[in-house]
């Protein structure tokens, strides 16, 4: 990216501002809030936008996770909207299948109707992964900010999948060592708690307190090794 697009602007800060005391790795939670605010602008302002509506027939609707969001969001009739027109495609194709094609035809129509499983160009997703690119490029290239310094350091340090992202676009080996030096202390302090979780469950132990930091250390371990988004 150009340099003049890394200026101090609402990014930058989106991103200091949600690392700083954040019990969850940053970037899930600033793909949580993509994720809604994609979504609650589709439902609240753009279900009749005809070009969004066009790359929705075209992704054959959401993925899962994103289909869950949107229920939970409400909107029923912005909802029925969008899926009555997809509902309609579904039937078509499947009308079409019953007409007796030869085998070839009807490998394609099989085919098209896998489609219909993957919602590999989940509008939504597309979003989410944009915005989630453009965070991290932001705070990579801010790395040697002071202020994305020490927002970073008083994280809960990153996800997996999201550290390796950052690694990959990290081109300059001293932000990767600094990366690498700041997670992995994250990591043994998650380990020590972990660990601290895991004696105190022995009935040797149990009259000592456990620390909220331990109570949670088994579910911010699976959070860290596989991501997911928390909550908004």
């Amino acid at each position: 990216m150009k340099k003049k697009l890394f200026e101090k602007h609402t990014t930058y800060f989106e991103v200091v501002e949600t690392m700083s005391g954040e019990e969850h790795c940053p970037f899930c939670n600033l793909e949580s809030k993509a994720s809604f605010k994609y979504l609650d602008s589709l439902l609240y302002e753009r279900v009749n936008d005809g070009g969004m509506r066009k790359k929705i027939r075209e992704a054959k609707g959401f993925c899962r996770e994103h289909a869950r969001e949107l229920k939970e969001l409400g909107g029923s009739l912005g909802l029925a909207i969008i899926y009555d027109e997809l509902l309609g495609r579904l039937l078509t194709l499947l009308e079409s299948m019953k007409s007796g094609y030869p085998p070839r035809i009807y490998e394609r129509m099989l085919s098209e109707l896998a489609s219909w499983n993957s919602h590999e160009d989940c509008p939504a997703c597309r979003f989410v992964r944009q915005s989630t690119e453009r965070y991290i490029d932001t705070f990579v290239y801010f790395l040697d900010d002071e202020q994305m310094r020490n927002a970073f350091e008083d994280s809960a340090g990153l996800c997996i999948p999201h550290f390796e992202m950052v690694l990959l676009r990290t081109a300059e080996a001293e932000k990767r060592e600094y990366l690498i030096t700041v997670e992995t202390g994250k990591l043994k302090e998650l380990e020590k708690n972990l660990s601290e979780f895991m004696r105190k469950q022995d009935y040797r132990f149990e009259h000592e307190p456990l620390l909220k930091e331990e109570a949670v250390s088994w579910i911010r371990t699976i959070d860290i090794m596989t991501g997911g988004r928390a909550g908004r």
